[in-house]
Formats: structure tokens, sequence, C-alpha cells
């Protein structure tokens, strides 16, 4: 075991590190997770605390509103830890913490970044193991994984914790790597809504923001946070009628020192966790008449001699008499005035107009109709009847007797003469003159 993890002055002789990974929004087979993100927020405000030694250029932050290049995508979260994790020397403290969904296939445990699917976790998602490895190789005396990661999800199961999960945690304990999981086998980590925070994260912040006591020797060390956080999370979800009991791993978290705790913690938790932001409302302008008058009215300059002559000497404007003044609105008021408020005889002689005006459009009407229909018939009348036509009277004469082929010598053929044809009266056809031409 490093004689630095039971050394109070460990965390001061040192830098500590920190990567805190938060992800909210998943793929419809996940589900969302609630407030993942505020809880890194808020862990990242308690670090801060001089008693724990965290420069906030020593915090690196991937979250759903982060930028693009921190955002917790599977390439981001491979490619931050590689290079963060690589950073602490001997001596130093190093702490990653997920918050967000796991799940364990085929034996595998796995990390959701924000872009994995439920059906692409095993090429996509973040594997328990690679992490473990990469803490191992850090050169940090102290290594700290915490891990919220067994949210109810929207998919086709609850994403509990799997005992393949809790096993990998507690292999990963007989190294130098302390573990500290939200929730045990078979069970979920809860949201608190009026806290905005997950359960696990929001004790775990009021732990080391001074809530929770410190060991005989005066000293923060991982068992009294993870004792104080599970007896604060379990009475939380016994009112709830829920079940939820963190877990630690680890050979000795007694001497596993977080900090000293110092008189400015719990006024951090006041102000960090406890107490939500106030927005004041903008003081309200008065409307009263009072402070209308005194805003808008404005004393007049001293009137000087220098002042008042050239206002004097300026020519006065000619005003209108009386009498024209009130002839000019006399015309104005008749000639705006509504129909009824006219004068009788006016308004007859408005009708009999209107009323002329359409006799007269119909009589215009009457005479183009009649104009027309006079056009029609004389043009009827002019027209000539086609010519007659005399044709020749064509004479009739009867066909002159033929004697048949019988009586005359010539041989009958039947097949050239038909005893019907021989008697037809029409057989043979003569040729007669056509007066036409056409034959």
């Amino acid at each position: 075991m490093n004689s630095s993890i039971s050394n109070p002055d460990a965390m001061k002789s040192g830098r500590a590190w920190a990567v805190l990974i938060g992800v909210d929004s998943y793929h419809e087979s996940f589900g969302d997770v609630e407030f993942a993100s505020e809880d890194c927020r808020r862990l990242h405000s308690v670090l801060q605390l001089p008693e724990f030694g965290f420069e906030p250029q020593n915090i690196l932050m991937l979250t759903d509103d982060s930028a693009y290049d921190r955002r917790p995508t599977y390439g981001n979260i491979h490619s931050w830890l590689d290079t963060w994790l690589d950073r602490p020397a001997e001596g130093d403290t190093i702490v990653v913490y997920f918050a967000g969904h796991g799940r364990s296939l085929d034996g595998s445990c796995y990390l959701a970044p924000c872009d994995a699917t439920l059906p692409s976790l095993k090429r996509v998602g973040i594997q328990l193991s690679d992490v473990q490895e990469l803490l191992e190789k850090c050169r940090a005396s102290k290594k700290l994984l915490i891990v919220d990661a067994c949210h109810s999800g929207a998919g086709r199961d609850i994403l509990a914790m799997s005992l393949t999960m809790e096993s990998a945690f507690s292999d990963a304990s007989k190294t130098d790597i302390y573990t500290l999981t939200s929730c045990g086998t078979d069970e979920i980590s809860h949201p608190m809504k009026e806290k905005q925070q997950g359960v696990f994260s929001h004790f775990l912040v009021q732990a080391l923001s001074g809530h929770c006591p410190a060991d005989t020797e005066g000293r923060l060390t991982l068992a009294g946070v993870y004792d104080w956080v599970r007896e604060k999370v379990e009475g939380w979800a016994s009112e709830k009628r829920c079940k939820q009991s963190p877990r630690c791993f680890g050979q000795r978290p007694d001497q596993f020192i977080i900090g000293t705790p110092g008189e400015h913690s719990a006024p951090m938790l006041a102000e960090v966790v406890d107490t939500p932001p106030v927005r004041t409302a903008a003081k309200p302008i008065p409307h009263t008449p009072q402070h209308l008058e005194e805003t808008i009215v404005i004393p007049p300059p001293e009137l000087t001699p220098e002042v008042a002559q050239p206002v004097l000497a300026q020519p006065v404007p000619s005003v209108p008499q009386p009498l024209a003044a009130v002839e000019h609105a006399t015309a104005v008021q008749e000639a705006i005035a509504p129909p009824e408020a006219q004068k009788p005889e006016q308004a007859i002689q408005k009708v009999a107009g209107r009323f002329v005006t359409f006799i007269l459009a119909l009589g215009f009407i009457f005479l183009a109709l009649l104009a027309l229909s006079l056009f029609a018939w004389i043009g009827f009348e002019n027209i000539d009847a086609p010519p007659e036509r005399n044709y020749p009277e064509i004479p009739h004469t009867a066909p002159e007797e033929i004697t048949p082929p019988s009586e005359s010598g010539i041989p009958y053929d039947p097949i050239l003469f038909d005893e019907e044809e021989l008697e037809s009266p029409a057989w043979p056809i003569q040729k007669q003159d056509d007066p036409f031409g056409k034959m």
C-alpha cells in the first residue's frame, strides 16, 4: 500500500486532479438521466475548497452543455482520459467521477457515453476495465473512482447494478484503486427532484462540504464519508419506500485521507448546495402622478433681459377674426355632414337625379337593342336564294329482247350463266346514253 494514503499531508504535498463526466441526454433505447451534469457542477464547486487541494485548471468537466470537444462522447472520453490520467505525478491524487448509464453485457461492464445506443453499446460503450487499466497505469498515489451509473432507463428493462459490475469493482479493489458506487446489486440510483440532484451525489457533496464529521484525528477519510453518505441515502430511500444502498470497494478506506475539514466548509455547503440562487427582481418604477410630476416638470430658466429681448422681437402670427373662423367652421361642418343631417329638399333632389339617370340608362339600352334588331332584319331580307339547276331528262328505253343462249345455238355453261339471271329482265345491261358522261 502506498504510504501517501495514510499520510494526512499527502493531499497538501501533492497536486490533485479530477475528471468529472456527466451525461444527461441519451438515445431513446436508454432514456435520459436527470441532473447528471448538475451533479458534476456541484462536485466541481466543492472540490475547489482549500482542504482538498484541487485547482480549477486541474479539474476537467465533460458534460452535455460543455464545448464540442468536451462533450461526453465516446471519442472525447477516451481521448481525455488518456491525456488527463497521464498528467499526475507520484504523490498526487486523481478522482474520476461518472454520472450516467451503466450496463453489463456478456460478462463485460460498460459506461454509456452520450452517443451510445443499447444495440451499439459493445462498440461505442466505455469499458469499465479500460478505465480501471488507465487508473492502474496512472502514477498518482491516491486513486478514487466514483460511479453513479445505474439509473432507471426507458429501454426494455431497468439498468440496475448487476452482479457482474459489482464483481468488477471488487476485483479492482485488490489494487490501489478505491471505488464508490451509488447503489448495490439489483438497485438503481434515484434522483432527488426537490434538490435538482441525484440522491447519492447530493449527500456526497454535503459530506465533502462539512456535514460529515472528521475522525478522532481531525481527518476526513473515505471510510467516514462513505458511512455518512450510505446512512443518509438509505434513510432517504426508506422514506420514499425504495431501496438504494451505496457501496465502497478498497483495501483500507479508513486510511484514505480525503482532507482536513476547515471552518469554511459549512458555509460553502450553504452557498452551493442548500441555498438555491435567489434572483432578485429589478426595483419597480413608481407610476404615481406625484412621481411623474417630479420627473417631468423642469423649472424654467431665469428670465433675464438677454433672454427676453430676442423673444419679444419675434413677429406675432396673425389670428383670424372670430366671424371668419365661425363661417369656415360652418362650411366644413356642412361639407362633412352625413346624409341624414342634410335638408329634406337636398335629399329629394338627389333621389330624383338618380331616378332620371336610371331611366335614361334604360332608354339607351332599349334603343341599342332596337337598332341591332333592325340591322339583323334588313340583312336577312337581302340574302338571295341559291340558283335552281335544270337537269336534262333521261329518256327511258326498254331493253331489247335477247334470245337465251340455249335458243341461239350458244352452248349453255352453268358456271357462266344462272337460270335466275337468264330469266331476269334486267339482263344483260345495255349501254345507254349518259347525259353527264360518267359511263
